[in-house]
């Protein structure tokens, strides 16, 4: 389950790309990431593309136990992000990954 302070480190009134990498400006590489995280969370869950494939996003601490076993999800974190579901019920693991200048989305 999603909560709002999933969001909360999101800037408000980001319009363009170059806003979003201005707003970062003085945040710890753990804080860039963290906000990073949040923003693509936002994205898959409101661009119509993957808003209407997936039917649950997890993050990682909170992927439900018996998925986590099911799918044999790390114990350590190896670089997962996110957990997936489809509404097909398949399942993705989400990795982000906040860079300077490069923006790369691969797609299962």
């Amino acid at each position: 389950m999603l909560e709002k302070h999933h969001f909360a480190s999101i800037p408000t009134k980001i319009q363009s790309w170059q806003d979003f990498k201005s707003s970062l400006e003085g945040l710890t590489k753990k804080q860039k990431g963290d906000t990073f995280e949040a923003l693509t969370l936002a994205y898959l869950l409101l661009e119509p593309r993957y808003a209407t494939k997936l039917k649950e996003i997890w993050p990682l601490r909170q992927v439900p136990v018996e998925v986590s076993d099911y799918l044999g999800l790390p114990v350590t974190d190896e670089g997962i992000d996110f957990v997936a579901k489809t509404v097909d019920n398949k399942y993705w693991a989400i990795q982000c990954k906040y860079k300077l200048s490069l923006i790369h989305i691969s797609e299962p």
